[in-house]
């Protein structure tokens, strides 16, 4: 991300959830707040620049992990960590890439909004993980129920108001529960998170123009598109755990790029434009597995599209990676999914603005160690090692040197 980032510097980060693995943290002073962000993210190009973040399932296995990520937003110590409430917009202006008010008319060239949800909260309880402790978060599960018919209401209305700002160029929404995935959370059944999120979200975000949705939860790095191109759908969760490419087609979307490769997105924005990068380490080669390029960090996929209220068609933006050939030997058996029949990891993203700039990070614990505990950046990755009761592997170099990565 630094090495990125000075090449092309970065306004903020999208931290999407999944914050601290694997059970969320106690306290605004919980240990984890050193180890797995103050000490990680310390390289000059990224290290003063605002992190917005959100909640994941994970950060749910706590019941004082919600509250203690939105006080962290308030602690000196904190650095550059916001997260006001569970669901909460930011303001971008165009011209400097800065936080501004809703109000702010003072860029000729607009702002962008980016409305950030608590996912885990919107899925029914039947289907939820961390049901327990949701449960008792909020005293009752009618009162749950209730809570969860108040944050959809949230939404719409908030969206409603973003759409009719004529300031704003563009319009994201990011939640850590993907709406359309290629990974192993695409569930086709009733009661899971992308049903619901289909059925109650989707319809929200056509109907006030969102142009991008930004998720994590699964362990790729994907981009969908609409069959109309006119709205798309970026996951960001590789930056520390990897799952396996498991759909190769989705009714409705059309799956542009999944990879199982480690890194995160980048999103630059110009105006009426913007450019989408997978960046992150070739650990797959198709066809070779010993090939020079195994190990590379690089960009992985580009995509450009244009902002819906600008009036141009998207029909010129399109990917230079065909997703049969981007996940090699690390894809799962190809599954096909027809139609839908429904009967009732800290995961930084990086953006530059004009060009504003972000990064998107899902699974955050993506710390590269060495013996001494430096970050080490330019990895060239030979072979791994997963050790199931270790949540480090070990990785050789070409140059023979040995040292840990972090994928949990």
């Amino acid at each position: 991300m630094s090495s990125v980032s000075s090449q092309t510097p970065a306004s903020f980060v999208l931290a999407l959830g999944d914050n601290f693995y694997q059970d969320g943290i106690s306290s605004t002073s919980d240990p984890q707040w050193s180890s797995t962000f103050e000490t990680i993210y310390t390289h000059p190009p990224i290290k003063n620049i605002p992190w917005y973040a959100i909640l994941g399932n994970h950060d749910y296995h706590k019941k004082e992990s919600p509250q203690a990520q939105i006080d962290y937003s308030s602690v000196k110590s904190g650095r550059n960590w916001n997260m006001p409430d569970l669901q909460y917009t930011k303001h971008m202006s165009l011209c400097t890439g800065q936080d501004v008010l809703l109000t702010d008319d003072s860029c000729d060239e607009g702002k962008i909004a980016i409305l950030f949800i608590d996912t885990p909260v919107l899925v029914p309880l039947e289907s939820h993980t961390v049901a327990s402790t949701l449960e008792s978060i909020y005293g009752s599960r009618a009162r749950y129920e209730a809570k969860v018919d108040e944050m959809f209401n949230q939404i719409e209305g908030e969206l409603q108001i973003l759409d009719e700002d004529s300031t704003i160029k563009w319009l994201f929404v990011a939640g850590h529960y993907p709406i359309y995935t290629a990974g192993g959370h695409g569930e086709y059944e009733e009661g899971s998170a992308v049903i619901v999120l289909r059925d109650r979200l989707l319809p929200m975000l056509k109907e006030y123009r969102v142009d991008c949705y930004i998720s994590g939860h699964d362990h790729l790095l994907e981009h969908i598109s609409s069959e109309e191109g006119d709205m798309d759908f970026v996951v960001s969760g590789s930056g520390a755990k990897l799952d396996v490419v498991e759909y190769r087609t989705i009714q409705d979307v059309t799956i542009k790029y999944a990879s199982s490769n480690p890194g995160f997105t980048q999103h630059e924005i110009k105006g009426d434009s913007m450019w989408v990068h997978c960046m992150g380490f070739d650990l797959v080669t198709p066809g070779d597995e010993d090939s020079e390029t195994l190990g590379n960090y690089r960009n992985l996929y580009n995509y450009q599209r244009y902002s819906k209220r600008s009036g141009i068609s998207n029909d010129e933006g399109g990917g230079d990676v065909e997703p049969e050939i981007a996940c090699g030997s690390n894809c799962g058996k190809p599954k096909s999914h027809s139609g839908i029949a429904v009967v009732g990891v800290l995961l930084p993203v990086l953006v530059s603005v004009m060009m504003i700039g972000f990064y998107v990070l899902g699974s955050k614990l993506n710390n590269y160690k060495d013996g001494n505990d430096k970050v080490i950046e330019g990895i060239e990755i030979k072979k791994i090692k997963e050790d199931e009761k270790n949540p480090f592997v070990e990785i050789s170099s070409k140059a023979g040197k040995k040292f840990e990565m972090n994928m949990v």
